[in-house]
């Protein structure tokens, strides 16, 4: 017990004045007492490590791009330099003013839908507005423009082949590119021109319901069923030939550049019952 008593006594007088451990208080007698229970050594502890900045992840998200409302469009396919619908067949125009009738059955049969001329007239309506319907008499003399016996416009005769259940559309200020591209694609286009593909000359009407109209005298109604770098080709009820770029856009442009093409699908819906 003196032993220890003296061992625990030296202990303390070399401690605590030497923080620093010289080789006379390096604390070695601790060694020689295994039961002792040795003070903290505050002195002989390593330095406190500082801990290393680990690369710590932030909870920041970057955002996805906002979509738009509007997709920027596809770009439209450039249409070849010729183009040709071979499997189309023309018929005679059967009443003097019956051309618009004529040309919708030619293309109402290009979809398979069989129908003729007299069958379209019979169902299109009747106004002294051919915007609206059609001004007649379908027998009446050619040459005429309304309230005399005159035809009817676009908007009337695609709304009657959307009866019938093709997706027919109706256009104004319509484009040869266009033409062009749907030719391509192998649906002909109903076009309303000047008799002949030949110039003509605007003039403006006053319908009863107080509509101005534009008109021409000599108004017709073909297909055009081909193309080629510098011509149309054009069916005109059973006759086929070309006109020049100029001359279809001269004899087109008199009344609007209107047409009536195919929308896809071709036929519409069928009506829920």
């Amino acid at each position: 017990m003196k032993i220890r008593s003296f061992r625990r006594t030296l202990f303390l007088s070399c401690i605590l004045p030497c923080l620093g451990l010289s080789a006379a208080c390096t604390g070695q007698s601790i060694s020689l007492d295994a039961t002792a229970t040795p003070f903290p050594p505050s002195a002989t502890l390593p330095p406190s490590r500082t801990a290393t900045p680990t690369a710590s992840f932030t909870s920041t998200i970057t955002p996805y791009p906002t979509l738009t409302a509007s997709p920027t469009p596809l770009p439209t396919a450039t249409p070849p330099a010729k183009a040709a619908i071979k499997n189309i067949q023309g018929t005679y125009q059967t009443y003097a003013l019956g051309c618009e009738a004529n040309a919708a059955a030619q293309m109402a049969r290009f979809f398979g839908l069989s129908i003729n001329e007299r069958e379209f007239q019979a169902v299109l309506p009747l106004s002294d507005n051919p915007d609206v319907g059609f001004v007649g008499p379908v027998e009446g003399d050619w040459g005429n423009i309304p309230p005399a016996a005159y035809g009817v416009h676009a908007e009337p005769v695609a709304a009657e082949l959307r009866n019938f259940g093709l997706n027919a559309i109706p256009h104004r200020q319509y484009t040869v590119e266009k033409i062009r591209q749907e030719i391509a694609a192998g649906r002909p286009v109903m076009v309303w021109v000047i008799g002949g593909v030949r110039q003509g000359r605007t003039m403006t009407y006053t319908a009863e319901d107080g509509s101005v109209i534009t008109v021409a005298p000599y108004e017709h109604t073909v297909l055009v069923t081909g193309y080629g770098p510098d011509y149309f080709t054009i069916l005109d009820g059973k006759e086929v030939y070309h006109r020049s770029i100029a001359q279809f856009t001269d004899s087109w442009g008199v009344l609007d550049n209107m047409a009536v093409t195919m929308g896809v699908p071709h036929f519409l819906p069928e009506p829920k019952t």
